[in-house]
């Protein structure tokens, strides 16, 4: 089984004007094929064009509307056969696993006071002098 990646770029709207070509048809069909040969050099095959339609959510004296654009459809065949999604989310898994904690921390109670729960956290972590205010 092959894999691709695809990129979607989106197909041009107006005709460029040229020199020597006459005719809206000639001239568009100029610009789509200038638009689809410069992506073409960059290794992509033109795989097709789309259609779709969009809905553009409206201001405050707006409905929302509904756009039609037309896009092309590129591939490429990719250089490692295993799929791309499937290596994301073992990562997106790994990374989302909680890491265990080495020492578990002592909930404090009404009776503890405050030096005591201090000592625990120095013992525990680095703790930057506070100056002044700082009982020893």
């Amino acid at each position: 089984m092959s894999y691709y990646d695809y990129k979607i770029v989106p197909a041009p709207k107006k005709a460029k004007k040229v020199k020597g070509v006459s005719g809206v048809a000639d001239r568009f069909a100029l610009t789509l094929n200038d638009a689809i040969n410069e992506v073409a050099r960059q290794g992509w095959e033109y795989y097709g064009s789309e259609q779709l339609s969009i809905q553009t959510p409206g201001g405050w004296f707006s409905r929302s509307k509904t756009e039609e654009h037309t896009v092309l459809v590129f591939r490429k065949p990719r250089e490692h056969l295993s799929p791309r999604i499937a290596t994301e989310a073992a990562r997106a898994e790994a990374s989302a696993v909680p890491r265990a904690v080495e020492t578990p921390r002592r909930e404090p109670s009404l009776g503890a006071s405050a030096a005591e729960l201090a000592g625990e956290r120095a013992a525990e972590t680095y703790r930057p002098s506070l100056g002044p205010a700082e009982k020893n």
